[in-house]
């Protein structure tokens, strides 16, 4: 099962499944992929023929939740989920308020730490836990960032 794109819920792995699963099977079928992409870009950087993935993912994203021009096949079955909602919400209110995000971020390590012993038992994460493994987030992140050469802290 660890092989393609399964741990994404389809036959086609990775960032190119998260691309043409939902044009392929419908939007409403393989939408929540699209939120499995942290959109930092780097598979755009790497590809070897210049896809625009990350783009093209944002561009579905939009699609899915009915901000798009031209949606793809199932976009107007696509049924949005509150709890999805409201957590993009809180992720809003944090990311766009320094203190929260400074102290979010100083308090990271308690969330991975509780996904680590009950992933296996909790039916929202258990699938995708199977196949990914969280970034270990230590408490003195800040400290380490501005340690580095050419990084502006503010």
């Amino acid at each position: 099962d660890q092989i393609g794109g399964h741990a994404y819920q389809t036959t086609y792995p990775g960032p190119i499944g998260e691309v043409i699963s939902p044009n392929i099977f419908g939007i409403d079928h393989t939408g929540d992929i699209l939120n499995f992409c942290s959109l930092c870009g780097r598979c755009s950087e790497v590809c070897p023929v210049q896809i625009p993935l990350a783009d093209l993912i944002r561009k579905l994203r939009c699609d899915k939740i009915g901000q798009g021009k031209n949606p793809p096949l199932g976009a107007n079955n696509v049924h949005h989920n509150a709890l999805e909602a409201f957590a993009f919400k809180q992720f809003k209110n944090i990311a766009t308020n320094g203190n929260k995000w400074r102290f979010s971020l100083s308090k990271a390590h308690y969330f991975n730490w509780t996904v680590q012993n009950f992933a296996s038992v909790l039916p929202v994460i258990k699938k995708w836990y199977a196949f990914k493994e969280l970034p270990q987030i230590k408490m003195d992140l800040y400290k380490e960032v501005q340690k580095l050469e050419g990084v502006s802290y503010e």
